[in-house]
């Protein structure tokens, strides 16, 4: 039988997720804030403030929001700190120079007090014997946050240049505020039970201060510095390196000067430029980490050397532009199944993100399960087994079957980006609702293809992807005809449409508990247990509700009490089920 969430970890749950978006928001600009600031002509000096503004304006009002929170409860501060720093967020994003872009960041820095106010929601709320393993938790999931938050910024760097990042911690921001503002549940207030303040009570506190300040101070050197280090190494490819024979010494260096005397009529001004033109055209590579071969970038110096050298008047020193920051390729060209390809990079870091995304999941619904599903032998092996292939055909089949599919129907590709995106969705939505069925339906296909995904007693996040290897190859030849050979969707849009369906499913297959009203816009965890419902397996096979209302297919319950999966030790016949044998019958 299956125990619904008790109302104190419904709470935690809630306010895990909030802290977990927090943090995601903060993250994405790590990697690249100080190469932002770059765009913009700021000094290291400069950019090293930026982030230090940060950090002064939370001492500032740190203390004025902690006695804020105790006298009007913790939940408005954590509202009004999101809303804050959606605000701080567009500001960056829109900033027309670096003086806007300090007031966005002094701003962020005074209403960054969301992860200390959750804290203190954990210290009201939490009886003390269980209030250290919460915090931990807690902590945990804000490190989640932090560790995916880098990568969704490189990505939307990849996809939309430098602002698409900041618009993305906007848009998380504001989803934090109305989410807290609607479950998150209000603790009273805690300053009218106090009393008069002990004597002493700061001398505890005071190690932990100075314990906190000497990492915080090493944590923010690095974070400060590393950027522009990454993209000094990057832009200075001549630099010799103790124990690599490649590097040149300055005696080396003079002699490359007289075997070329276009070189050695190079001043250092001259030089200096051609080193900041290689480097601001290198400042995503830096970011992303895709490799720059070294033979290029010396010759694209020499060649800008001959050219002035060739020049009878020297162009005057000028302030750098923000430069063009590299995005995907737009151009249509030959658009029959994709006449460019999604750069691999774009790829692998979608599926990193993915990935990570899921691992936060599992730690979540570990930490915080919304039912409780037996235990069964072997079942992680095998779902670790099952979703490893399903990744590794992810790749397959970026690199077989799509470059194939030339001929199209229809292009969608030249309608615009956001309407490609929107019915290249539904179409598929709608395509896999109809196929779902028949393999619930058909006997053949049952069997072959979807028993084994419903074969387990336990509905998580590995249960997502727990599918024949035959069903995950045929939706993914299936999908790739439907986008590339009938619609004529681009790379970029057919990757976003197979990622949404991707992390919608990790969602509906999450062991959390959910409000009933999720279940009208996108199927719920609830929802999909009705599904894999042991001695029902049906109902619900669209991720988007309003096409199972449309076809009579439709259950929202408001929680789900059952067993999931094919009863008994079926789920254990692994063999007999990759083999397509029925062992459902007796």
């Amino acid at each position: 039988m299956v125990d619904a969430m008790p109302p104190q970890r419904h709470r935690l749950a809630v306010l895990f997720v909030t802290v977990f978006f927090d943090q995601v928001g903060f993250g994405i600009l790590i990697p690249f804030l100080p190469l932002y600031a770059k765009t913009f002509g700021a000094s290291g000096f400069e950019a090293g403030l930026l982030l230090a503004v940060f950090s002064a304006m939370q001492m500032l009002t740190s203390t004025w929001w902690g006695r804020l929170s105790d006298r009007v409860g913790r939940r408005p501060v954590i509202v009004a700190a999101a809303a804050g720093a959606c605000i701080g967020f567009v500001i960056l994003a829109l900033a027309p120079s670096l003086a806007v872009l300090f007031v966005g960041r002094a701003l962020l820095g005074a209403v960054c007090v969301g992860m200390a106010t959750a804290q203190a929601w954990v210290a009201d709320t939490t009886p003390p014997d269980e209030r250290s393993r919460v915090m931990g938790q807690l902590g945990a999931v804000g490190g989640l946050g932090f560790v995916l938050g880098p990568a969704i910024g490189a990505l939307g760097i990849l996809l939309g240049g430098m602002q698409l990042p900041f618009f993305v911690s906007a848009a998380c921001a504001a989803g934090n505020a109305i989410f807290a503002a609607l479950l998150l549940p209000h603790a009273p207030p805690v300053a009218i039970q106090g009393g008069p303040r002990a004597a002493g009570a700061w001398r505890p506190i005071v190690p932990c201060l100075v314990i906190a300040f000497v990492l915080t101070y090493a944590f923010s050197n690095m974070e400060a510095t590393f950027a522009l280090f990454t993209r000094a190494e990057r832009a200075a490819p001549h630099r010799a390196r103790p124990g690599d024979p490649r590097g040149r010494s300055g005696g080396a260096a003079a002699g490359d000067q007289r075997r070329d005397p276009a070189r050695a009529g190079l001043g250092d001004g001259d030089r200096l430029r051609d080193r900041v033109a290689v480097a601001d055209r290198l400042d995503l590579a830096a970011v992303a980490g895709r490799p720059a071969g070294r033979a290029a970038r010396p010759r694209a110096v020499d060649q800008r050397a001959r050219t002035r050298r060739r020049s009878r008047h020297r162009r005057p020193a000028v302030r750098p532009r923000r430069p063009r920051l590299a995005v995907p390729d737009r151009r249509r060209g030959d658009r029959r199944g994709g006449g460019h390809r999604v750069r691999g990079e774009v790829v692998v870091t979608v599926v990193a993100i993915v990935v990570a995304l899921a691992l936060a999941m599992i730690a979540l619904e570990r930490l915080r399960p919304a039912r409780r599903w037996p235990a069964v032998p072997t079942w992680w092996a095998r779902a670790l087994a099952i979703n490893g292939a399903q990744i590794a055909l992810v790749f397959v089949a970026g690199a077989t079957w799509e470059r194939w599919l030339r001929a199209h129907l229809i292009s969608l590709a030249d309608v615009g980006r956001a309407a490609e995106i929107a019915v290249g969705y539904l179409a598929n939505v709608l395509w896999m609702y109809w196929s779902h069925r028949a393999r619930h339906r058909v006997g053949f296909l049952w069997r072959w293809l979807h028993q084994l995904h419903h074969s387990p007693a336990r509905i998580e996040v590995l249960t997502a992807y727990y599918k024949h290897p035959l069903e995950i190859t045929s939706e993914s030849i299936a999908t790739s005809i439907l986008l590339y050979a009938v619609l004529g969707v681009s790379p970029e849009a057919a990757l976003a449409i197979t990622t949404a369906s991707g992390v919608l499913g990790l969602f509906y297959h999450w062991n959390v508990a959910t409000p009933r009203w999720v279940g009208y816009l996108v199927q719920r965890p609830e929802s999909h247990c009705v599904h894999h419902q042991h001695g029902v397996h049906a109902y619900n096979y669209s991720e988007l509700p309003l096409i199972d209302i449309a076809f009579g297919t439709f259950r929202n319950p408001p929680r789900f009490v059952g067993q999931c999966g094919l009863g008994g030790d079926r789920e254990q016949q692994f063999a007999a089920l990759l083999l397509g044998r029925d062992v459902t019958g007796p």
